[in-house]
């Protein structure tokens, strides 16, 4: 393991109660609309979990690929037995960045950001709801990773000062880095063949946006 890994690993750890503190999210509604973001603040924000994505990009790339971007051809290799290159480092970054997100937001947006929070659609009530991670922790104990089939895990929300629901964003770190971000497809299962975008739109009732490396910020196409 490399010492930047090394250290984020330690980083992750030191911010882990960072979100212990954010506010219960609260979706928009007719009777209450979340108040946006100031567009100078949004703007910093943005710009702020942009660079936090680059910084993973390139710190997993100085480990691996000796600070050069993997090719297609390497990006369709076997990383080990069933997982190739692209789906590793796909994870392997969203892992990396989580340090790096928490001091940025923690200093812009403090207790009105949840990184990968959970929800799930209530056959009870016919709402999403939010999974805090004592829920989500009993669930997995009980039932293991079944329990959570057919929720949703946005990799990072920002809320109003009441709690509502604003911003939603995804990061995706494409392999080979020239190909462009998009939304993946759920192939199975309750929402097939919905788009992931779609899904986040119907769900969280925000217009969601894509993070990359190369793109930066990016909207709904």
């Amino acid at each position: 393991m490399s010492k930047g890994v090394t250290r984020n690993v330690a980083r992750v750890a030191a911010a882990g109660t960072a979100v212990a503190v954010a506010l219960q999210p609260r979706f928009n509604s007719a009777e209450q609309r979340g108040v946006e973001l100031a567009a100078d603040l949004r703007a910093t924000v943005e710009k702020a979990i942009w660079r936090c994505v680059r910084g993973a990009e390139q710190e997993a790339n100085d480990h691996y690929f000796k600070g050069e971007s993997p090719t297609a051809e390497q990006c369709g290799q076997l990383m080990r037995p069933g997982q190739t290159w692209a789906r590793f480092l796909g994870s392997h970054k969203h892992y990396l960045v989580k340090p790096c997100l928490h001091a940025a937001l923690g200093k812009l947006v403090p207790g009105r950001y949840l990184l990968e929070p959970r929800f799930r659609f209530s056959e009870r009530t016919e709402q999403w709801e939010y999974l805090d991670k004592e829920t989500v922790d009993q669930l997995v104990s009980r039932l293991k990773w079944k329990a959570l089939e057919g929720s949703i895990e946005p990799d990072i929300l920002i809320m109003d000062e009441k709690g509502v629901i604003i911003l939603v964003y995804d990061m995706k770190f494409p392999c080979p880095e020239s190909n462009t971000a998009r939304w993946d497809f759920y192939s199975k299962g309750r929402w097939a063949p919905t788009s992931q975008d779609d899904l986040y739109l119907q769900a969280l009732r925000v217009e969601p946006l894509l993070v990359s490396p190369r793109e930066g910020v990016v909207p709904r196409r």
